[in-house]
């Protein structure tokens, strides 16, 4: 992943929010962060047209949850964006489809893997 690109990160955890940054960060992200997903989804709306290369939402963040944020998210913006969904209790397949994904089991040292790879 080229320097500067831009991550996302949406996790009412400070730790596990502050882990996630600092491992995007490592790899050379822009990467910002916010504590629920009404937070996060500001965020973003202030950086308006600058495209993240990946964007880490909490399932289970309380305000705006991870599927509804990326539904927000998605109006605003609607060209493909990888998404990592992290909770920190088992995502069941609903919850991983409203997430736009598969349901899938991983660590941080994945998601290091994962942006070092660009998604």
């Amino acid at each position: 992943m080229p320097a500067g690109a831009r991550g996302r990160v949406e996790n009412d955890d400070d730790s596990t929010r502050t882990v996630l940054l600092g491992a995007l960060r490592d790899e050379r992200y822009i990467a910002v962060g916010g504590e629920d997903g009404a937070k996060a989804l500001a965020l973003a709306l202030v950086a308006e047209g600058i495209q993240p290369a990946l964007i880490v939402p909490d399932a289970r963040v309380p305000v705006l949850d991870g599927g509804a944020f990326l539904r927000a998210y998605r109006e605003r913006h609607p060209q493909p964006v990888p998404v990592t969904a992290t909770s920190p209790l088992p995502i069941t397949a609903d919850e991983a489809a409203a997430l736009g994904g598969r349901r899938r089991v991983a660590q941080v040292t994945w998601l290091r893997r994962t942006a070092a790879r660009g998604c």
